[in-house]
Parts: C-alpha cells; structure tokens; sequence
C-alpha cells in the first residue's frame, strides 16, 4: 500500500498528540501502555474502545486531565513494535464520544491460539 503524503494537517494533528501525551500523567500513561501490551497478546485488533472497557473498571485507575492522550500513548505502543495502525477505523460505543470514528491497530505481538 502507497503511503500517504503528509499534510499540514498530520503535522497540527501529531503536535497536538504529542502535546496531550505529554500532560498526562505519567502513572496513566504507565498502566495504559500495560493494558495495550496485555491486549496485543490476547487480541489480533484493538482499540481504543477496549482499552477505556478495562480501564472503567478499575476503580483506583490513575487519573489524568488530558483523556485524548490515549492516541500518544497508541503511538507509543506503535514504536514499542506492539501494535501498528491499520487503514481501518470503527466508531466507539463510548457515549461521551459520541459515536466519533476511531482507529483500529493490529497486534504484532499476538498470542492467540
């Protein structure tokens, strides 16, 4: 697949990310991560959506002010070699984000059976 060529609007949207990756709080980032890598290896796909069911509930999860930090903290995993972004989206279950398209990432760490 021919990649895409890079807009000024990649570039607002990665600064951005970035920004929100690095305001959250680090403990949050920490046990995301954790969850994402726990996922990658009992799932072939994932979102964020899977992610934000695990982390509903956990009662103590570690707070941060800045939830659109998920997407860094995706990244992060991306360049860990866990998962990677497919060219594939699906919209969230989650009320407050009212039904937005989301990112599907395939696991490069997968265990399944």
């Amino acid at each position: 697949m021919a990649k895409k060529k890079r807009t000024y609007a990649d570039d607002i949207t990665d600064r951005a990310i970035a920004r929100c990756h690095a305001a959250a709080n680090p403990a949050w980032k920490i046990e995301v991560l954790f969850i994402i890598g726990e996922l990658a290896r009992a799932k072939r796909t994932l979102t964020a959506d899977d992610v934000w069911a695990i982390i509903y509930q956990v009662p103590d999860f570690p707070k941060t002010h800045e939830p659109r930090a998920m997407g860094g903290v995706f990244r992060e995993a991306a360049r860990d070699g866990v998962i990677r972004l497919l060219d594939e989206h699906t919209n969230t279950i989650r009320p407050v984000a009212h039904c937005r398209p989301m990112h599907v990432w395939e696991s490069l760490i997968y265990k399944g059976s």
